[in-house]
């Protein structure tokens, strides 16, 4: 019998945002950019489209990058700040 039902909504479970977020900042800083939280911020429970972060870093030193390569840069940075997290506090 089930005796409950858990939806892991993203950050639920682990704390995915802070990783998210750090993996973009340093992202950012490799290109000679910064990503504010104030700017972050925009992207969070808003609509698809309402701030791009690969947009916005090729916006900052107003040159192209290569968004494929610097997209798999940040997920491996991702990544790696995932290996080894625990759950939140009371989930297990």
């Amino acid at each position: 019998m089930i005796k409950a039902v858990v939806f892991d909504y993203d950050g639920l479970i682990l704390d995915t945002e802070t990783p998210e977020f750090q993996s973009f900042v340093q992202v950012f800083q490799e290109h000679g950019a910064e990503l504010t939280m104030e700017g972050w911020g925009r992207c969070i429970g808003a609509a698809p489209g309402s701030f791009n972060p690969y947009a916005h870093l090729e916006q900052c030193p107003g040159f192209a990058i290569d968004k494929t390569a610097v997209r798999a840069r940040r997920r491996a940075i991702y990544e790696q700040l995932m290996q080894g997290a625990d759950a939140r506090p009371g989930v297990a």
